[in-house]
Formats: C-alpha cells, sequence, structure tokens
C-alpha cells in the first residue's frame, strides 16, 4: 500500500543561456538553472553538458535545498576549435546508491563557433621615401582572442598587386601589449616620386583555431634625391633660448629639435611651409625657397594663460 504522506516524484527542468556566437576554441560560460514545481534538495543533483556525440564535456553539482529553483550555475566549457554550429545537452541527474545516475530532465541548446578576427597595424613608415630607395618599417598583427601568432606569415603588396616585402612573425610581443606579434619588413619605394597606396595582407591561416584574412592600406610617399639642407631653429620668443624637443614640419618631412633648439632635414630643391610647434607654445611657420643649404630661424611664442581671464 502507497505511503498516504509521500510526496509525488519532483517535476524537473532546466534552462540554459549560451551565447549564439563564440570564437572557435573559446572558453565559453554557460548559465543553467533547475527548477521543481514541489520544491527538491538541488545539492543532490548534478549538471552533466554532453556533446552530439552524447559524451560528458563538463559536470557540476546545483545548489539549494527544498526550492523550487536552484541557484543559478555558471559552468564554463570549452568551444570546439572547429568553426560551425555545435549542439550540446544539458542534462539533470540524480546519482543513485549503486553509483548509477537517473536523469531527470534535458535540455538542448547550441552555438556557432566562428574564426578569429586579426587586426592590423604599421607605424615607423617613413613619412618621405627617396624614390627607387629601400626603406624599413614594423608590421604588427593580434588576434582579438590573444592566440599566440608566432610564425604566422604577413606580406606587403605594391600599387599594381606584386609582393613588395614578406615576413614571418616574431616569438616576441610589442613591449607593453599581450598580443600583438611583429616584424621589421624591408622594401624598396616606387622609381617615381608619388603618393602611392600598397596593402598590408595577413592571409586566413587553416590551423585551429582558425583566423580569418586581414587587410590594410600603406600610404607611401616616394619623393626626389635630396638636393639641399634645411636648419631648422625654434626659439622662444620671450626667453630667446633654444626649444629642446619640438617638432618640425616640412611636408612630408618630419623632425624633432634636438638640445640646440635645432633640426635638420634634407629635401629636393622648391618652396616649403616650415611649420614648428611645441606643448604650451602657439605654432608658428614660414615659407622658405630652397635652392641651396640655409638656416631659418623660427620663434614661438607662450599659449597664454586664460585662467586669469573674466
Amino acid at each position: 500500500m502507497a505511503d498516504a504522506n509521500a510526496r509525488p516524484p519532483a517535476r524537473f527542468t532546466v534552462s540554459v543561456e549560451a551565447p549564439q556566437e563564440v570564437f572557435a576554441g573559446a572558453d565559453v560560460a554557460l548559465r543553467i538553472q533547475a527548477t521543481s514545481q514541489d520544491g527538491a534538495d538541488f545539492s543532490k543533483l548534478r549538471i552533466a553538458i554532453r556533446n552530439q556525440q552524447g559524451a560528458d564535456i563538463a559536470r557540476a553539482s546545483l545548489t539549494g535545498l527544498n526550492q523550487k529553483q536552484s541557484a543559478p550555475l555558471e559552468m564554463p566549457v570549452t568551444a570546439p576549435r572547429e568553426p560551425g554550429t555545435h549542439a550540446y545537452t544539458a542534462v539533470l541527474v540524480t546519482p543513485q546508491p549503486d553509483d548509477s545516475e537517473r536523469q531527470e530532465t534535458a535540455a538542448e541548446f547550441s552555438f556557432r563557433t566562428i574564426e578569429h578576427p586579426i587586426i592590423l597595424n604599421v607605424w615607423d613608415v617613413p613619412p618621405a621615401i627617396e624614390a627607387g630607395k629601400t626603406f624599413t618599417f614594423k608590421l604588427g598583427v593580434r588576434c582579438v582572442a590573444g592566440c599566440r601568432l608566432a610564425g604566422h606569415a604577413v606580406s606587403v603588396v605594391d600599387e599594381h598587386g606584386r609582393q613588395a616585402a614578406a615576413a614571418g612573425l616574431g616569438d616576441d610581443v610589442w613591449p607593453g601589449t599581450s598580443a600583438l606579434y611583429f616584424a621589421t619588413l624591408a622594401a624598396t619605394a616606387p622609381a617615381a616620386p608619388g603618393t602611392y597606396r600598397w596593402e598590408v595582407r595577413s592571409p586566413a591561416s587553416g590551423m585551429l583555431p582558425p583566423h580569418g584574412a586581414a587587410r590594410l592600406e600603406l600610404a607611401l610617399r616616394a619623393v626626389s634625391a635630396p638636393e639641399h639642407e634645411i636648419t631648422v631653429q625654434a626659439i622662444d620668443r620671450d626667453k630667446q633660448l633654444p626649444l629642446k624637443g619640438a617638432r618640425v614640419v616640412i611636408h612630408p618631412y618630419r623632425a624633432i629639435t634636438d638640445e640646440k633648439g635645432e633640426a635638420r632635414i634634407r629635401v629636393p630643391g622648391g618652396e616649403y611651409n616650415v611649420l614648428v610647434s611645441a606643448s604650451k607654445y602657439v605654432a608658428a611657420g614660414r615659407l622658405e625657397t630652397v635652392a641651396a643649404d640655409i638656416v631659418t630661424r623660427v620663434e614661438l611664442e607662450h599659449e597664454p594663460d586664460l585662467s586669469n581671464m573674466d
């Protein structure tokens, strides 16, 4: 005879919150919660996450005593390294005295894994390169998921689509970064003066986890061979003292003044606007016609103190 005081078996449901899309091979946080219509001791229940082949890939215990809802459970799993849609099942089980398990309920869920995007950076490109001459620059590659990219191939193609430079990324990352791998590349500037559009390329990687292809435009300015030298003297107008570290722009050339407040720039003959700027000073400039080596003096005034103005 059945016990009149016995409670009927609790009826369970389980819910799973999972991201719709994740990077291949990344860690995924699942949010799982179980409910019971009659209240249950959830601490005696377990959650098993099973893949499409029915194999357990993760397990965890629930919490909550004589409640209708378990405490939310953050459960980490590792996404497959292959891109695509992957189906899973969250199974709520009760361990039995004979070490077997009784399945209470299950919930299916899925998410899609995608290839890792790549971000490209280029720096130390000379602002002006003598036509036909070799120059060097830095090329950096970063996976948004922070993957190790040592040995990954990168290349640069010129305005005609021909390879102008290629290299493999080094083992080290750029100082101050956690995942910016870099290489120093050497290329030959176009033979004729002008502005050119090259392209940096990082091909898609077939290794797992997969990485997508990336491209970045590289603007180059090829100039005629320098013929003359302009010596720019940056001076504090009030104190009549040289300004160290002032920025000098003689487009497309740039330089920084030394301890004597001087910057020397070699340029082809022609007319140039010499612009000098420095922190806490008003930028100043002058127009120069260069047909020989020249020295030009640019005096800078301090920025006005606006704090005392009404």
